[in-house]
């Protein structure tokens, strides 16, 4: 559509009632997003929220628990909120990836509700589209479903770096390692400073694995390890890769210094989680064999 300059500076342009039309739309969907993203509607719940946030990463057990109190305390505060509700599932997966869980189906429940009552109350949110990904690998094992959560969540924030994160475990279940690759790396690209970065590299640890990559994965599970060594998986991840790389003296020392860390660890801790039929797989196997009870 074109149009002459002077005219549309003197607003007597037949484009300008268009311009005005289109910009009007722009500025009103820019606003509901960032209304939409705004999680609390008060400095201190926002201030709880990102301190709670804090706590959940840091894998630190007693901070772990406090996070929990902080979520739930936000919840019935906030009704109508669906952030503190994904965060919440994230805190259920963790409570069975780190081996804490005396309970891992009334876990997987727990992470399963909260995912669905966060996308319930705030289907526009990329966060809660993860969080509803999240549960249905975690409670269902439905990577599938979960790759149309996680794409829905990058269709309302192409940017969104967890939710590229996470699809790329989709896309290592469905055989797709170099496209499940590149989506963690974009994810690391998008958020270098992310502070679930260990997280990220995780993946990427996951995804070289299956891959039969056993070098690259035990690389990338101790770049995780140096983002965070309190997270329980890469420490799984290296001690597997080790062993079935064939460095089976050094996949019994990493071993060591995971049990060292989480004693109680084992090798099946969430391997398993939403698992009708649990079976122990060969990265179970490498486990034990390197010293990680099952």
């Amino acid at each position: 559509v074109g149009g002459e300059i002077e005219a549309l500076f003197e607003g007597q342009d037949e484009l300008v009632p268009h311009l005005v039309a289109q910009v009007c739309q722009r500025v009103l969907a820019h606003e509901l997003t960032r209304v939409r993203a705004l999680p609390m509607d008060s400095l201190a719940s926002y201030s709880l929220l990102l301190g709670a946030d804090g706590l959940l990463n840091s894998l630190v057990a007693s901070e772990f628990r406090r996070s929990r109190e902080a979520l739930e305390h936000l919840v019935e505060r906030h009704p109508r909120q669906g952030s503190p509700h994904a965060m919440l599932t994230q805190w259920h997966v963790f409570h069975v990836l780190q081996g804490w869980s005396d309970n891992e189906a009334a876990d997987v429940e727990l992470a399963r509700r909260h995912a669905a009552l966060a996308l319930e109350k705030d289907p526009g949110h990329s966060r809660t589209w993860v969080a509803d990904g999240t549960a249905k690998v975690f409670a269902e094992r439905d990577f599938a479903g979960a790759a149309t959560s996680l794409l829905e969540a990058l269709r309302l924030d192409p940017n969104c770096a967890t939710a590229w994160a996470r699809l790329s475990e989709c896309q290592t279940e469905a055989g797709e390692h170099d496209r499940s690759l590149a989506s963690v790396l974009r994810a690391i690209e998008l958020s270098p400073l992310d502070p679930q970065r260990f997280i990220y590299e995780c993946y990427a640890a996951r995804s070289c694995i299956v891959a039969g990559h056993f070098a690259e994965a035990a690389q990338w599970a101790r770049a995780s390890l140096r983002s965070n060594t309190m997270h329980a998986v890469p420490h799984r991840m290296l001690v597997a890769a080790l062993w079935l790389a064939g460095q089976a003296e050094a996949s019994r020392q990493a071993a060591t210094d995971f049990l060292r860390l989480l004693p109680k660890a084992r090798a099946t801790d969430g391997l398993t989680a939403g698992s009708r039929t649990p079976t122990i797989t060969p990265f179970m196997r490498a486990l034990e064999a390197a010293g990680v009870p099952l």
